[in-house]
């Protein structure tokens, strides 16, 4: 007889009391036996060690999904990660569940058998036993790429970055990490997160506080990822700021804290004994790894990431570029604009690693991460003369930018053999090696130390002129000694050599609306004093040197709409747009990689004629995909790479109608959380307004929005109302009607205000829902 073990959540009640009377019904027939775990007798027992022991000794699991309860997703982790098959049941009259069951998104493969009462338990489980259902695991890492990074830790990052979050940066930050950011994509796919797991010894999860906005969706996705990790044996950390109420099973396992000091205390024995195994860890990771025998041509196919930061290592091959390399540092300072998931970053590394092939250019890449920019609008919110800000802000950038080239060029300078070190380049070594903590801190130790100092000068300091305040910040930030300093680089640059500084990570602040004037002034202030030590660096006279000078930031385009406003001449701020609008190069994304990471060569065509269908519901399939994804390398990454998991799990030989059709909806579902995430600075209540579109016409009147906005309680003006309306269109989620039945999804914001003139010349209301969101949000006429 087959045994099984029942796990569920205490609430919804009626669902307990459902699953009691099936159960008790199933029993009764004497064909298998199934265990409820309120049978289990836990007295003077680790709890979580029993949970195992049932699930180990039984033959499959079944579990309610409804109430995505985080003990029975760590259970559903831990009996896929050990390969039992599992019976998952959902009452989907639940909706709260149900929307995050779909955000979520990660168990859609394994499936669910819906239920309202005791009977359709039974009828589900039956139909289950008829299917011969085996563990899915084996199945799923079918569809998993061997990866050749060796990282030491996966750490699934929560989604602020906090006190705490910037803590643990800091102490795993020497070891080799992979980082699951919620700031980039809420969820990422099943296979990755199995990929990621296979592939380090050790995982760190941080779950979410119950008062921070999203905490469900996080602590749902850290459960199930957790309970995976514990099934493969990995070492695993999971902890949580307070307060948090923690899951019976899981009392045991997540570690709390309520200062950055008991945070520390949890998380550096962690990672010191990390340290000290980690040989021993990876060789045990490499022993227990599965081997994947028998694949067939379409599962060795690799797409690669769908995050530019994992694939640093191999991007470099098949990038494909938009704009000419020359146009993105053509001037001293160069802007490089794009919406989230366009490849910015992807530019940026490909920026990089071209440039720093070429000798005579010194390539200096700064990334500051979000606490740090903070910083500086804190410490502005308090200085009430424009004056003093903008003096501020050049200053800061000014030292953040002088050190980085520093510390780069010092690393580049003790990377010579010794025989081929000069007296200059001892001399410099020496320079900055006498001043390390000003120039071989890491930037944010380095930033926050000065930014104290000149908080707690300010606070005490009253009644100063302008000239006593620039000297005073000019002091505390070390200003004047970069005179000396740019005389060590004319000792160590060649003549007409060039300093290039690529700038990346200014959009990770803009989440507080309040401080999005301060932001703004802080990027414009780091335009103008582009200019200033662009002419610093360039003639140094003494050494009759003339180093070129360039920076180039990387910029979100909705962002760069907001700086524009606070611009005195808008007009003369350059840039270069990323966009992917047309097909060709579109496509050249994914066929680029087929290419690239197949394992012999090939040509891109191939991956058309013989792994894809030609055809989609009577439409050409390359037409299919570019009229539902955004037009993004992230979603046509993404959008593959589902599609290429369906096919695997079907057994198929080429990607059919039917997995392009069910990728299609997995996409959609990803793309709604994508764009809560990349609303950002404004409009908290966005995720409740999308809900209030669920079922309604692809084609929608300006009312029928208002009328969402009231659902979502979006309370503003009139003004306002029209101002939430075209951050819709901005996002893409709307497109306006620029002529009769013809609808325009803004991918470019230059386009915004002319297709805005269009529709007030038609005179119409009407929007257009994108194609994207038909599935997850159910629209009418799609």
């Amino acid at each position: 007889m087959e045994n099984g073990f029942f796990a569920y959540g205490s609430q919804p009640a009626s669902s307990g009391e459902s699953i009691s009377k099936a159960v008790s019904e199933i029993n009764k027939a004497g064909d298998v036996h199934i265990r409820l775990w309120t049978d289990m007798n836990v007295n003077g027992k680790r709890i979580i060690s029993e949970i195992f022991k049932e699930i180990n000794n039984a033959d499959f699991l079944c579990a309610d999904l409804t109430g995505m309860n985080e003990n029975v997703l760590f259970e559903i982790g831990y009996a896929l990660a050990i390969d039992k098959p599992i019976f998952l049941i959902f009452d989907i009259s639940i909706t709260d569940s149900f929307r995050l069951y779909k955000e979520l998104n990660l168990l859609e493969n394994i499936g669910y058998h819906s239920y309202s009462n005791s009977a359709d338990i039974v009828n589900g489980f039956y139909e289950f036993l008829d299917n011969n259902n085996k563990g899915m695991f084996d199945t799923l890492v079918k569809t998993v790429k061997s990866s050749t990074a060796k990282n030491a830790l996966f750490y699934v990052k929560g989604q602020y970055v906090t006190e705490y979050s910037r803590s643990i940066s800091n102490i795993i930050g020497k070891l080799p990490t992979i980082v699951d950011d919620a700031l980039e994509n809420k969820v990422e796919t099943l296979s990755w997160y199995i990929e990621q797991l296979l592939s380090c010894p050790a995982l760190l999860v941080e779950f979410s506080s119950y008062r921070r906005n999203g905490f469900k969706m996080q602590n749902a996705k850290c459960s199930l990822i957790s309970g995976i990790g514990a099934g493969l044996d990995k070492d695993i950390l999971m902890v949580c700021e307070k307060p948090h109420d923690t899951p019976i099973d899981l009392k045991d396992l997540i570690r709390k804290y309520n200062t950055v000091s008991e945070c520390e205390k949890i998380i550096l024995p962690f990672v010191s004994d990390l340290n000290q195994r980690i040989a021993e860890l990876l060789l045990k990771t490499r022993k227990k790894k599965r081997v994947i025998k028998e694949q067939s041509e379409l599962q060795k196919i690799n797409f690669g990431e769908i995050v530019a930061e994992h694939e640093n290592d191999k991007l470099f091959s098949y990038f494909v570029q938009t704009s000419h390399l020359d146009s993105l540092i053509k001037n001293e300072y160069n802007l490089i604009i794009g919406r989230k998931g366009t490849g910015k970053s992807a530019s940026l590394i490909y920026l990089n690693e071209i440039l720093s092939d070429d000798s005579r250019k010194y390539v200096c890449l700064i990334k500051p991460v979000n606490f740090e920019i903070d910083g500086i609008t804190q410490l502005l919110k308090k200085m009430p003369e424009d004056y003093e800000k903008s003096f501020l802000i050049e200053s800061v950038w000014k030292f953040l930018i002088y050190t980085e080239i520093a510390k780069m060029l010092y690393f580049e300078v003790k990377s010579k053999p010794i025989y081929a070190k000069e007296d200059a380049d001892n001399e410099y070594l020496s320079f900055i090696e006498n001043n390390e903590n000003l120039y071989l801190n890491e930037i944010s130790i380095r930033l926050e130390e000065q930014l104290n100092q000149l908080e707690q000068y300010y606070d005490h300091s009253e009644n100063l002129s302008q000239k006593e305040f620039k000297l005073k910040v000019a002091e505390l930030l070390h200003i004047k000694t970069f005179s000396n300093l740019r005389k060590q680089f004319a000792n160590i640059v060649e003549d007409k050599n060039e300093i290039i500084v690529l700038i990346d990570n200014l959009d990770k602040s803009w989440t507080n609306s309040s401080t999005v004037n301060l932001l703004s002034k802080c990027i414009l202030g780091l335009l103008s004093v582009t200019g200033r030590i662009a002419q610093e660096i360039s003639v140094i006279k003494s050494k009759q040197k003339n180093i070129r000078f360039r920076l180039a930031i990387f910029l979100r385009s909705d962002i760069f709409k907001y700086v524009l406003k606070f611009a005195r001449e808008p007009d003369k701020i350059e840039y270069t747009k990323l966009k992917w609008t047309d097909p060709e190069a579109f496509f050249r994304i994914i066929e680029e990689r087929f290419v690239q990471l197949n394992d012999s060569s090939v040509d891109g065509a191939l991956l058309w004629d013989k792994y894809v269908t030609n055809h989609v519901q009577g439409e050409k399939v390359k037409d299919f995909i570019m009229n539902r994804v955004y037009p993004r390398p992230r979603d046509i990454i993404y959008f593959f790479k589902k599609a290429q998991e369906k096919a695997i799990l079907r057994g198929h030989i080429k990607i059919e109608e039917n997995d392009l059709l069910e990728a299609y909806k997995d996409y959609s579902s990803w793309v709604f959380t994508s764009l809560v995430v990349e609303n950002g600075i404004s409009f908290q209540q966005m995720e409740d307004f999308l809900y209030s579109l669920i079922g309604v016409d692809n084609v929608i009147s300006e009312t029928l929005l208002m009328h969402g906005m009231e659902e979502a309680k979006i309370q503003l003006s009139p003004e306002k109302n029209k101002d939430f309306i075209n951050h819709l269109v901005s996002l893409s989620v709307i497109g306006r009607e620029i002529r009769q039945n013809e609808y325009a999804f803004e991918f470019d914001f230059d386009e915004s205000k002319k297709n805005y003139l269009m529709s007030q010349k038609l005179g119409t209301d009407n929007f257009k829902i994108h194609p994207a969101l038909y599935p997850f949000l159910e629209i009418k006429g799609s």
